[in-house]
């Protein structure tokens, strides 16, 4: 039998910002955290509507000009490693 866990990381360990945002959101790696990351943001109804990779140890840059104001939710996980999630506010 294989088990596979997956450790939660918090707000703590990423920092987002700015939040509210309206062109571009910078998300940034604080924790001992390795390796390539995926990105996803969806909608509030939960629609995914981007996804991008990066590596943990880079500062990432993503592009949010083509969504509209409101509330999204931006998920952060590697392949069974770690997962978190944080709302994003768009202001237009």
């Amino acid at each position: 039998i294989l088990a596979l866990t997956t450790t939660e990381i918090t707000s703590g360990d990423f920092t987002l910002y700015p939040n509210p945002a309206n062109d571009v959101v910078t998300i940034e790696c604080r924790k001992n955290i390795s390796g390539e990351l995926i990105l996803e943001v969806f909608t509030i109804s939960g629609m995914k509507i981007k996804e991008d990779h990066f590596y943990a140890d880079d500062k990432m840059q993503v592009d949010i000009s083509d969504l509209l104001s409101g509330m999204y939710f931006i998920k952060i996980y590697s392949e069974g490693k770690y997962s978190f999630c944080q709302k994003l506010f768009v202001v237009r």
